[in-house]
């Protein structure tokens, strides 16, 4: 399960080095943050949080699932941008079937245009 709250929710107990203020910070219950971040450790059979030391502090897995999920959510607005500037045409692919004698004559005179107009497409 990605949760896109994960991050913010274990950045602020990093942050803060306790689950009260942390939640505190967050404007949600203390119960629903220790649950949340206990939910995620389950699933994934790690621990997040040294919760044995004052203040709390991230382990190393905590940390680590910090750095990949800042990576998903990079490559997802990455994504979400390119996919966009494909949907307004300022990048993508044509392909064109055609004869290859009537494109010597045809294209000759449309790809210059073509190019001009929409420099991202190929």
């Amino acid at each position: 399960m990605i949760n896109t709250n994960s991050v913010q929710y274990l950045e602020a107990v990093g942050r803060f080095g306790s689950i009260s203020r942390a939640a505190k910070h967050l404007y949600i219950s203390q119960p629903y943050l220790s649950k949340f971040i206990k939910d995620i450790e389950t699933e994934l059979g790690v621990t997040f949080i040294n919760r044995e030391s004052n203040p709390i502090t991230l382990t190393y897995a905590g940390e680590r699932y910090l750095d990949y999920m800042n990576q998903i959510n990079y490559t997802y607005k990455e994504m979400k941008q390119e996919l966009q500037n494909i949907s307004e045409l300022k990048k993508g692919r044509l392909v064109i079937g055609v004869n290859p004698i009537l494109a010597a004559h045809t294209l000759y005179d449309i790809l210059p245009e073509f190019i001009k107009a929409y420099p991202g497409i190929e």
